[in-house]
């Protein structure tokens, strides 16, 4: 999988342990978190930038996989795929064609079998896994297992 992290920076095992010696009182001062931080970077980051709410950063998957990424999706879909030893494909076609036609926004479900497809890519030799009979029916218990089209997936009872 690919993604932007814009907070290595802040999470160098170096900067953590500099920030853990940094006393409280510089941390949080009249209710304002991050207050050193802030202070830090006054100057050269603009005011209005530290006034506004926060904000997540999402990524544009729903067009990605019906442009860059729908060959992708699409090669996600093959008996011969990596994935197909722990899914049901034939599900995975019908998601695949779902969202490629534009019925039904698919993204967050296709986004993770691509993840395990290219983790299983990096991470396991071809044939090397059998079926493991915990993941036999994956994609199956469609109201259980994912009540799609957001982020809400769960494993079936």
């Amino acid at each position: 999988s690919q993604s932007l992290e814009v907070r290595v920076p802040l999470l160098d095992h170096e900067m953590v342990e500099f920030a853990a010696r940094i006393p409280s009182t510089l941390k949080i001062r009249g209710g304002v978190g991050k207050w050193i931080f802030i202070q830090g970077l006054k100057g050269l980051v603009p005011d209005e930038v530290f006034h506004r709410p926060k904000q997540g950063f999402a990524i544009p998957l729903a067009p990605w996989f019906l442009g860059p990424l729908s060959g992708r999706a699409r090669a996600l879909t093959a008996s011969s795929s990596r994935i197909a030893a722990y899914v049901d494909v034939g599900a995975v076609r019908r998601l695949v064609r779902e969202h490629l036609s534009g019925r039904r926004d698919h993204s967050a479900m296709l986004w993770r079998l691509l993840v395990l497809d290219t983790w299983l890519a990096h991470h396991r030799r071809p044939g090397a896994l059998g079926r493991p009979p915990e993941v036999d029916g994956f994609l199956r218990r469609e109201p259980e297992f994912y009540t799609g089209p957001g982020p809400t997936v769960g494993v079936g009872a």
